[in-house]
C-alpha cells in the first residue's frame, strides 16, 4: 500500500497530535495547553495595547481608525483564547462532534452524511443542514476515516460536486477511498503492519471490488 499522501500541514499542530495505537478507538481532543501559552503571551499585550488605544480615542488624540483597530484586536484576542481553551472535538462509532463548554454543540452522524468535500485543511462532511471540518492534521481522526469508508460500502453520497447519479461517481468514490486509506495507513502504519487482519479489512474497504 502506498503510504505517501501530501497535504497542507500546519507543522506545529501536526506535531502536537496525540495518536491512538488503534485507529478504531473512540477519541476526544482538545489543545488547551498551546492556547494557555498563547494566552499568557498575548492577553496582557493585547489588553495593554487596547486600553491605551481606547484612552487615546476618548481623549481625542491619535489616529482614531488605528485606535479602533487596536481595541477590536484586543477584544478578539480576549474572546478567541478562552474559546479555544474550552473547545473540544471528538468521534465515536456513530458520530463526529465539536463543542465549546455548555454553550455550543454540533455533531454529524455518519449515516446522515450527504456530501464529502476535500478542503485545504482536511475535508468537510455535510448533512442537509450541518457541516463539520475534519482537520486530520490537527487531530487523530482515524475513526472518522474508517466510518466514512464503511458508509461507502453500503450507500452513496455526493463527493465534491459529483452527484450520486453521476456517471463519474464511482471514480470519485475510489479517489475518496484511496485518500482515506492512505491517511489511515500513513498515521497507523505500525498497527496495520502488525495486524494482518486489520490491514486486510482496510484493503477491503479501499478496494471493495476485490472481495
Amino acid at each position: 500500500m502506498n503510504s505517501s499522501f501530501h497535504t497542507y500541514t500546519p507543522l506545529l499542530q501536526y506535531r502536537l497530535r496525540k495518536m491512538s495505537k488503534n485507529p478504531w478507538e473512540e477519541r476526544e481532543f482538545s489543545q488547551p495547553k498551546i492556547f494557555v501559552i498563547f494566552g499568557f503571551l498575548l492577553i496582557p499585550i493585547a489588553a495593554l495595547a487596547g486600553c491605551a488605544a481606547f484612552a487615546k480615542f476618548l481623549n481625542g488624540r491619535g489616529d482614531k481608525t488605528g485606535e479602533i483597530v487596536a481595541v477590536v484586536a484586543m477584544l478578539f484576542v480576549l474572546f478567541i483564547i478562552p474559546y479555544q481553551i474550552y473547545r473540544r472535538f471528538g468521534v465515536n462509532r456513530d458520530k463526529v462532534w465539536s463543542k465549546v463548554g455548555k454553550w455550543f454543540y454540533k455533531s454529524i452522524e455518519f449515516k446522515q452524511i450527504k456530501q464529502f468535500v476535500v478542503h485545504l485543511q482536511g475535508y468537510k462532511i455535510y448533512t442537509d443542514s450541518n457541516s463539520l471540518l475534519i482537520d486530520y492534521n490537527r487531530f487523530d481522526y482515524a475513526l472518522v476515516h474508517l466510518q466514512i469508508l464503511e458508509q461507502l460500502q453500503i450507500r452513496r453520497f455526493k463527493i465534491g460536486e459529483i452527484d450520486i447519479y453521476d456517471a463519474g461517481w464511482e471514480n470519485e468514490a475510489q479517489k475518496c477511498r484511496n485518500m482515506l486509506g492512505q491517511l489511515l495507513y500513513r498515521d497507523h502504519k505500525n498497527f496495520f503492519d502488525s495486524n494482518p487482519a486489520a490491514l486486510a479489512h482496510l484493503n477491503a474497504l479501499m478496494f471493495p471490488g476485490n472481495k
